[in-house]
């Protein structure tokens, strides 16, 4: 990295004396150090695509002309690559069979969590509703779209290829997948009832969402990914 510096003046290396923050920690470490009118998140192993930040960029600005004063986050899709680079599945939004037009729509995205920190772009005034981060929260990306959401855009096409490993902190799994435990039963009911009120009361504290709502939605997107999956 240091070497890329010299090389390059745009390019600022941020030394950070804790050196092992975690994934989340790290990413708001950064977010809260630097300064600038735009920010992405670039995981160390993604492969950026030739023009990633120009059409991001360019989307950013069209809405900026319209909304100047506003908070704004873009999003686009990704296609979803192996270890060795090589592509698996040209859309992450096919793959997980996704309706794209739902992800920028606040009462859907809190019952689905589907953007993917690695390809939003958010100008500095998103950066400033997104601040502070509560401790609580599951990832930071997700919580600088959960605060930024009601400009969101998305670009509707893949601008990375997103690396899968056989072990990774947080990764995507097969929309037809079913979650296990490690004994291979179907994680408990009333675990996951709980976790679901304890995610709404969490929901409820920071967006000001309704319970009934919060339901409503839960429910069709389950009926949503129930049919998809018979497809």
């Amino acid at each position: 990295m240091r070497e890329y510096c010299k090389k390059d003046s745009r390019i600022m290396l941020v030394d950070d004396e804790i050196k092992h923050r975690g994934a989340k920690k790290s990413f708001i470490w950064l977010l809260e150090n630097i300064h600038s009118e735009y920010y992405m998140f670039s995981d160390q192993d993604d492969i950026w695509l030739p023009h990633k930040i120009e059409y991001t960029y360019l989307k950013m600005l069209e809405m900026e002309s319209v909304n100047p004063t506003i908070p704004i986050l873009v999003h686009t899709d990704l296609a979803i690559a192996d270890e060795d680079g090589f592509i698996v599945k040209g859309s992450r939004y096919k793959y997980d069979k996704l309706y794209p037009d739902w992800l920028d729509k606040l009462n859907w995205f809190i019952v689905s969590y589907r953007i993917c920190g690695n390809t939003i772009m958010l100008n500095d005034k998103a950066k400033a509703v997104a601040l502070p981060f509560d401790d609580r929260i599951y990832m930071h990306d997700w919580w600088v779209v959960l605060m930024t959401l009601k400009m969101g855009c998305d670009l509707k096409k893949s601008t990375i290829l997103y690396r899968q490993h056989r072990q990774q902190v947080v990764g995507l799994k097969s929309f037809n997948s079913i979650e296990k435990k490690e004994d291979g039963k179907i994680s408990n009911f009333l675990i996951r009832l709980k976790g679901n009120f304890y995610q709404y009361s969490l929901l409820n504290e920071w967006v000001d969402v309704s319970f009934s709502n919060y339901i409503f939605h839960k429910l069709v997107f389950g009926i949503y990914r129930l049919l998809k999956k018979r497809e």
